[in-house]
């Protein structure tokens, strides 16, 4: 395992499925926000049948999804094209949880990282490369000698 990781921290790093699911789920935040006053407005009917599957597989708005997207698109390429359609399997308007997941696999989205973030990373996480083990092991070796004397 240790042979697998590289000496410094690459130039791209990847985007994690965790980032997504964060967007994902602050995005579902905002909806439900949103949907506070119709929910308000329509209290004591029956809820409609596409509201009562969306409990099951949350859903946020195509449009929603797109512009995040888009977004991301813009911080990490030069061209954010996004076909949003691609991804509204049950043309409701609406995106889940596998369609962010789909998203993520099929984009492989990366991002490049300065040299300062570089450093930050080999410091903050140092299963990342073998330098940020070796100052990780330094720094402990450290700490024992300084609390020893």
């Amino acid at each position: 395992e240790t042979l697998a990781r590289p000496i410094f921290v690459p130039r791209e790093q990847s985007v994690e499925l965790f980032f997504f699911q964060l967007v994902f789920q602050r995005l579902l935040q905002v909806h439900q926000q949103r949907t506070l006053v119709y929910d308000a407005e329509t209290w004591g009917k029956e809820p409609s049948p596409s509201r009562q599957e969306d409990e099951d597989d949350p859903q946020v708005p195509l449009v929603e999804f797109q512009r995040i997207m888009v977004r991301l698109l813009r911080l990490v390429q030069d061209n954010p094209k996004f076909d949003v359609q691609k991804y509204d399997r049950h043309s409701r308007g609406t995106v889940g949880w596998f369609e962010f997941c789909t998203a993520w696999k099929e984009w492989d989205p990366k991002i490049a990282l300065s040299i300062p973030e570089r450093i930050f990373v080999t410091l903050e996480d140092p299963d990342r490369c073998l330098i940020g083990r070796l100052v990780s092991i330094l720094l402990f070796v450290a700490i024992v000698v300084s609390v020893g004397t």
